[in-house]
């Protein structure tokens, strides 16, 4: 059975390995102890289970201690490892979990398939496994979309009236809906384009939420969207800027791009490198790592983020890839008068770095690239 590529992400993992006996009388038992999920600790348990050899594939049970998880990706991904060790090594899987609370940021537990694996039945393993592509259940909305079905046809703007559907039932704003189908609907295309890899996407959404000292009711909409692939995200625009650096035959646009990383080359050391302008300047209006030397891209990505977030009361936005996680800002995603995104406190793409602490180091190598999108509304009348 496809395992979706999720066998990169244990690949690009391997050196996680865990010593701690986990073997017990008839399967396999890790307890987890943190208060928030933590997936390298999983990727940790994975690896030292299939270090051994023996033949029996003896089930795996996961206790989780976790009182959350630490956003909507992290759920997503966990959801992929119990899929990929069934399908990969025909173990069964079962996960008990202990304290979980109800955040308007995880809620999506509660409607998880993840559900199925808590029941200690073959037959939930069974259909966990045959839902993980395709499945709405509750507060829950997920798609597995494939490239070659993506591209050039009619799926997407299908999708996009299904996400925008999905989200009426829970009273969303009109413009809330739309906005959040063109923003998913987006990424998708471009994960499926240029990459060239199939893309999971997956909504849920809390309602029903308070605060405190605060007249309103509140919801929140959390959404991953992740592809696996061998290809990062920076890749495209680090082979093409080396590849034209010689060209006598640029526009404008890639002359002022290769400006920009000579002056940042100044500032390039540990904590923000080569790779990391290359991140920045794929999101960077009429800027492609495709094709041609001269080719215009061009996406509304960062515009339409910004504007969610204008209108949320909080979100945790951001894109992994690799071992770096870069963090969507609402005061740092505005355009200046030439269509450059700073990034920095001048929003001066072409002179000055980054705000630095938009980079954070992850514990975990992510092969591909996820979103983490989630938004808090206050509930309208």
């Amino acid at each position: 059975m496809y395992d979706h590529g999720i066998h990169l992400l244990f690949d690009a993992n391997s050196s996680i390995s865990k010593s701690r006996k986990v073997l017990q009388d008839k399967y396999y038992y890790y307890n987890d102890p943190d208060e928030i999920f933590s997936t390298r600790n999983i990727i940790k348990v994975i690896n030292y289970i299939n270090s051994f050899k023996g033949s029996i594939q003896l089930p795996i049970l996961f206790e989780l201690n976790a009182a959350k998880f630490e956003d909507k990706f992290s759920l997503t991904l966990f959801e992929c490892i119990t899929y990929y060790i069934m399908v990969k090594f025909n173990r069964r899987v079962f996960v008990k979990f202990n304290n979980l609370r109800h955040s308007i940021s995880g809620d999506g537990i509660h409607s998880s398939p993840l559900l199925l694996l808590t029941t200690n039945k073959l037959s939930n393993c069974k259909k966990y496994v045959n839902i993980f592509a395709n499945d709405i259940y509750q507060n829950h909305f997920r798609r597995y979309i494939l490239s070659d079905k993506a591209i050039g046809t009619s799926l997407l703007s299908r999708l996009y009236d299904d996400i925008a559907a999905f989200q009426i039932m829970f009273e969303v704003n009109k413009e809330y809906r739309e906005s959040l189908a063109e923003v998913l609907v987006e990424l998708i295309s471009n994960a499926c384009e240029h990459t060239d890899s199939d893309c999971l996407i997956d909504v849920d959404i809390a309602p029903h939420y308070r605060k405190k000292n605060e007249d309103g009711e509140f919801y929140g909409i959390n959404i991953c969207i992740l592809n696996f692939s061998s290809q990062l995200f920076p890749d495209d625009i680090k082979k093409k800027l080396n590849g034209i650096r010689n060209s006598d035959k640029l526009t404008d646009r890639y002359k002022q791009l290769l400006q920009a990383e000579r002056n940042h080359s100044k500032y390039f050391c540990e904590q923000y490198s080569f790779e990391d302008f290359c991140t920045i300047a794929a999101f960077q209006h009429k800027i492609s790592g495709r094709y041609d030397n001269n080719i215009t891209g061009g996406t509304g990505l960062t515009k339409l983020i910004k504007e969610l977030q204008n209108k949320s009361d909080t979100y945790k936005c951001y894109m992994l890839s690799g071992n770096k996680r870069f963090i969507f800002r609402e005061q740092y995603l505005s355009y200046d008068q030439q269509d450059w995104i700073g990034f920095n406190a001048n929003n001066d793409f072409l002179n000055f770095p980054p705000d630095i602490t938009l980079f954070k180091k992850s514990d975990i190598f992510f092969p591909g690239s996820a979103y983490n999108l989630a938004f808090v509304f206050k509930k309208e009348n």
